[in-house]
């Protein structure tokens, strides 16, 4: 997962966020994300 590291080191220099932080949150956006759309296609038919 480099790019979800970079992201994190890039927060907490910018924000001061810990590292340790960012990584759940980006995994309950990303799943928000995976997720919905699946409902979204269920909902379309």
């Amino acid at each position: 997962m480099v790019q979800s590291n970079s992201v994190a080191d890039a927060i907490d220099a910018q924000w001061n966020v810990p590292v340790w932080l960012t990584g759940p949150v980006i995994t309950v956006l990303a799943a928000t994300v995976i997720l919905g759309s699946r409902r979204g296609r269920r909902s379309c038919r």
